[in-house]
């Protein structure tokens, strides 16, 4: 199994800036569908970062779930309400389901925030690794996938991720 290091206390800094600069430009993305330029701006953010590490993919993750829970919508751009919305009518279809089984809702949780960040950008899925034919060999996605030891388990979280990296495709604008 792999070690997981710890991030020096400079960089984990970067790394806060960074994820809050990169929510920030998602929570206020204004034009739906266009993925070209959400990508242009988070990828000067990633550029001033140093790219995609596992440290950043969970700071984003977790900023924007975090954000999504405790900010003013009407705040929000509207691609990102139209992501949101759309996120929300798939929650809602097993919102009984979820009452019954909260361990379970808790993951879904988790998802559709990620659902939300694919829908957004379906590049960032690439960039963290999951590409169209399974995983990148040395990314991050190919380092998670060998905790499992070749044998990644059906529905697990990763390979849901996967799925999605292998049917995402960035909209041409």
């Amino acid at each position: 199994m792999a070690r997981r290091t710890t991030l020096p206390a400079s960089r984990a800094l970067q790394r806060d800036q960074c994820a809050e600069r990169i929510c920030n430009t998602i929570l206020s993305w204004t034009v739906p569908h266009d993925t070209a330029g959400l990508e242009r701006h988070i990828s000067s953010e990633l550029t001033t970062y140093g790219g995609w590490d596992q440290w950043l993919a969970e700071g984003v993750l977790n900023r924007l779930r975090d954000m999504i829970e405790n900010v003013d919508h009407s705040a929000w751009g509207e691609g990102f309400r139209v992501a949101f919305a759309e996120a929300q009518k798939a929650l809602a279809e097993v919102e009984g389901w979820a009452r019954e089984h909260p361990l379970w809702a808790s993951a879904i949780g988790f998802i559709v925030v990620f659902g939300v960040l694919e829908l957004l950008c379906p590049w960032v899925l690439g960039a963290l690794g999951f590409g169209e034919l399974g995983p990148i060999a040395g990314s991050w996605a190919a380092r998670w996938q060998s905790l499992y030891g070749g044998c990644v388990p059906k529905k697990s979280l990763f390979s849901y991720l996967q799925r999605l990296g292998m049917q995402a495709r960035p909209k041409k604008i």
